[in-house]
C-alpha cells in the first residue's frame, strides 16, 4: 500500500502544520528536508492506496495521524496514526501505529511498530516498513510494508434457549426432529390461513451454516399464503402445536 501526502499550502493538501516550521523553510522549498524540525507539530489525513499513482490506484484506507519533529540533530518525527480502513474487506477496521522515522536500516526503510488494532485486527501486533519513494516539497509518497499478527479470537457461540410450546394442553405438537442441527437463525416463515391460521412452515440456517425447510406444521386447508422474510433472529427455537 501507498500513502499520499500532499503538502499544506499545495494543490489537495492533506496536513496541516498545528506548530509551523522555520521561515527558513517555507522561504526556501528545496531546503525543506536537509532542516532541523525539531518541536514542528504536523496533524495529517492521508489518503493510502493500493498503487504509488493517484491516477491509477483506489483508495483502501486512510492514515489519520499526528507528528512531531523529535530530533536536535537531522530531520526526524515521531509519529502516532491511525490506519482505517475503508475498502469492502475491511472497512472500519483499524491498525494502530506509532514509531520514529530515525530507524532507517540498508533498504532506506524507516519502520514502526503496530501496538493494536480494531474489529479484524484487534490484538495485531507487528511492524511497518515505511519507505519515501518520492520525496519533494509538494508531495511525499510513501511505501507501506506491513507485517501484522492478529490473534484470531471466534465469537462466542449463541446460547439457544427453548421455550414452548405454548397454549393448551391439547392438539400435537410439532418440532425439528432431534437428530437434526438446531437452528442459528431464521430466515423466513410461511403462514396459510383461512379466517384462522392453518399452518406454519419455515426456512432456516442450522448450526453448519446449511439451508434448512420444516413443516408446513398444521393442517391442510387455507387459501391464504403470507411469506414473511427475517434476517438473523438468533436463539429462536422452532416449535408449534396444532389444534
Amino acid at each position: 500500500m501507498y500513502l499520499i501526502a500532499n503538502g499544506e499550502g499545495h494543490p489537495g493538501a492533506n496536513e496541516k502544520g498545528v506548530i509551523p516550521p522555520l521561515a527558513t523553510a517555507l522561504l526556501n522549498p528545496e531546503m525543506f528536508f536537509t532542516l532541523i524540525m525539531f518541536g514542528r507539530a504536523i496533524a495529517g489525513d492521508y489518503e493510502i492506496r493500493d498503487g504509488p499513482d493517484p491516477a491509477t490506484s483506489s483508495i483502501v484506507a486512510r492514515g489519520r495521524s499526528f507528528s512531531m519533529g523529535d530530533s536536535m540533530t537531522s530531520h526526524g518525527y515521531f509519529t502516532a496514526f491511525d490506519i482505517l480502513f475503508t475498502d469492502e474487506r475491511f472497512k472500519g477496521s483499524t491498525l494502530k501505529v506509532m514509531g520514529s522515522f530515525e530507524n532507517v536500516d540498508e533498504d532506506g526503510a524507516d519502520h514502526l511498530a503496530i501496538i493494536g488494532g480494531t474489529r479484524e485486527f484487534a490484538y495485531a501486533q507487528g511492524t511497518i516498513g515505511y519507505k519515501a519513494i518520492k520525496l519533494t516539497a509538494p508531495q511525499i509518497i510513501r511505501e507501506l510494508n506491513i507485517r501484522v499478527f492478529c490473534r484470531n479470537v471466534p465469537p462466542p457461540a449463541p446460547v439457544v434457549n427453548k421455550e414452548g410450546p405454548l397454549g393448551g394442553k391439547g392438539g400435537t405438537a410439532f418440532d425439528i426432529p432431534a437428530e437434526a442441527l438446531p437452528p442459528q437463525r431464521i430466515d423466513s416463515i410461511t403462514i396459510r390461513s383461512d379466517g384462522a391460521i392453518n399452518s406454519f412452515a419455515y426456512s432456516y440456517t442450522d448450526k453448519a451454516g446449511n439451508k434448512q425447510t420444516s413443516g408446513p406444521w398444521g393442517g391442510t386447508g387455507g387459501n391464504l399464503q403470507k411469506t414473511v422474510s427475517s434476517y438473523f433472529f438468533r436463539n429462536i427455537c422452532i416449535c408449534s402445536r396444532y389444534c
